[in-house]
């Protein structure tokens, strides 16, 4: 036989093809606005589509199951993938609009004409803070087959966090780098650490505060 099939080769979807459609474009539109959905939220999602349509006799139980959630990913995956999600608080949410970053903007812009930055850089700085931990997390690692438990060896498995600030000017220079510390620490390695850095000892209660 010649010619080409017109028609998706394979068994025929539990979903019609249209409503699968609608479901790609509602999961990309979710991601699209920062409410990306896992896997228990679509299932959720699909179940609570069939009972409003009164079409719960699709699946047994009347729900989706995991293999139907990894089919309906594998057809489309020209179009969705899976991925680690980056949580975003809400407050950086609402600050991340239009409107608002427009007028920060605008303000700024306000700042360099009064004082004339255009023409000091040297005048321009701009800070930022970073937090780390010692302990790396876990990853996936290669091993011997049957091996239960791997490991890998890290710095510490200590969770406390630690702060760095850096601040450095739109004409390339930079400040000494100030690390903070929680708690005191009076460890000897840390008078190994270069002279441009900064070092800060402080309570608990002051790190709260």
């Amino acid at each position: 036989m010649t010619g080409k099939h017109k028609s998706a080769l394979g068994r025929v979807t539990i979903l019609s093809e249209t409503t699968e459609q609608l479901l790609v474009q509602l999961i990309v539109k979710m991601s699209d606005i920062g409410f990306s959905l896992t896997r228990n939220e679509l299932l959720e999602l699909v179940t609570n589509y069939l009972k409003k349509t009164e079409q719960t006799e699709l699946f047994k139980n009347s729900t989706p199951t995991k293999n139907w959630y990894y089919s309906f990913i594998k057809r489309h995956r020209a179009t969705l993938t899976t991925r680690k999600s980056n949580n975003m608080p809400s407050n950086r949410a609402r600050s991340t609009n239009v409107k608002v970053i427009d007028r920060w903007f605008d303000g700024l812009k306000l700042i360099y004409d009064e004082h004339n930055f255009y023409e000091k850089p040297c005048h321009v700085w701009n800070t930022d803070e970073s937090g780390y931990q010692c302990d790396q997390g876990r990853f996936k690692v290669l091993c011997r087959r049957g091996s239960k438990a791997p490991t890998k060896l890290g710095v510490s498995n200590d969770k406390t966090t630690y702060t760095i600030l850096a601040c450095c000017s739109a004409q390339g220079g930079f400040m000494p780098i100030h690390t903070i510390y929680k708690g005191f620490l009076f460890i000897v390695y840390l008078f190994t650490l270069p002279k441009i850095n900064l070092l800060t000892f402080l309570h608990r209660r002051e790190i709260n505060e």
